[in-house]
């Protein structure tokens, strides 16, 4: 079967496309039509080599999509063939595959356990849930990564209380859907503080009626958030992935406050915390998929959002042709789009 996929041969370059025949299965491998995938900050990262991962160059990415199975290798028994499924890189039930290659024009291009940049994906079991049948296809794969991070941040893991002040830095697709979360969960609207580099998350702020924005690459705005809420903070939700970021969070909460980073810091880079502040109780953790269990917690995470206008509203994006990847990563970069979905 001839396939089409996207695929990175060095760091802080485009995308390039190639055609192969796609390789016979191998064990716990599932074969899935890809329709719609998303581009994640992670994968930005990625791209712009701020993570361990020239062993693999050059590799195909995606992480996040929904599509259809069209082909099963016999050890699988989780879904049969037309099941419409999401692929996360969270792993859930079913057989586990490592990836493999592809040989085109003398090189040999890796791909994971999941890559969902191809017409034609081949994708470990583990990493497929059954789409909910609510879920449109076109937001469906926010619920492989950003969905999944951010509402189980809040949900599965910090669980905060109904008047615990909230800051959360980094207004993405990850905190998007923590909001999401704090505003289903507790309805929190009043104790959220949203902190962005970018002027125009402000109006998407204004639309989740959060009135505390404030824009940190603004001297005066940074001035009046360290003045109104240092020391005042009990959880902080930190989603940029920057260093500097992880720290100042730090120096936000309150003894006994919680700081939960979602995102890797840049290869290299070191976070230092104070000492004194882990002894008067302050803490610090890391997530990985917000703790979610994909074939459970994708179904819930739908169903709470089933009927939330604000979220069908928030999170329509712009939507990109396959040859136009690039165009969507240089968007998304920049700052443009929330969240860019490739149509495959």
């Amino acid at each position: 079967m001839k396939n089409i996929s996207a695929y990175l041969e060095k760091y802080n370059s485009n995308l390039k496309f190639f055609e192969y025949e796609t390789p016979n299965l191998s064990k716990g491998q599932v074969l899935v039509r890809i329709k719609y995938a998303g581009i994640c900050r992670s994968q930005l990262m990625e791209i712009e080599g701020k993570r361990d991962t020239k062993k693999w160059l050059p590799h195909m990415l995606g992480h996040e999509a929904v599509g259809k199975v069209i082909g099963l290798h016999k050890t699988c028994k989780k879904f049969k063939i037309g099941d419409d499924i999401i692929a996360t890189w969270i792993n859930s039930k079913g057989s586990k595959s490592r990836g493999g290659e592809v040989n085109f024009k003398k090189k040999r291009i890796n791909y994971g356990p999941i890559s969902t940049f191809s017409k034609f994906a081949i994708i470990s079991e583990n990493k497929l849930v059954k789409k909910p049948k609510n879920l449109n296809d076109k937001i469906a794969p926010y619920f492989g990564c950003a969905a999944l991070t951010g509402m189980g941040l809040v949900l599965n893991q910090a669980k905060p209380k109904k008047n615990d002040l909230v800051l959360v830095l980094g207004l993405g697709g990850v905190g998007l859907f923590s909001i999401f979360a704090l505003l289903t969960y507790r309805n929190m609207k009043k104790n959220i503080v949203i902190v962005e580099t970018n002027k125009k998350k402000k109006k998407l702020a204004k639309k989740l009626e959060i009135q505390n924005f404030y824009l940190i690459s603004r001297k005066s705005d940074k001035e009046k958030l360290i003045k109104n809420f240092r020391g005042k903070v009990n959880l902080c939700l930190e989603n940029s992935g920057s260093h500097k970021s992880i720290e100042f969070a730090m120096s936000m909460i309150k003894d006994n406050g919680k700081v939960y980073f979602s995102s890797h810091p840049p290869q290299n880079k070191k976070i230092k915390i104070n000492p004194h502040d882990l002894i008067k109780g302050k803490k610090i953790f890391g997530t990985w998929g917000g703790g979610c269990k994909p074939d459970r917690d994708i179904s819930k995470f739908s169903k709470i959002l089933k009927n939330n206008k604000l979220f069908i509203d928030l999170i329509k994006s712009k939507h990109y042709d396959f040859v136009k990847i690039n165009n969507a990563i240089k968007d998304f970069k920049n700052g443009k789009i929330l969240r860019p979905i490739i149509k495959i």
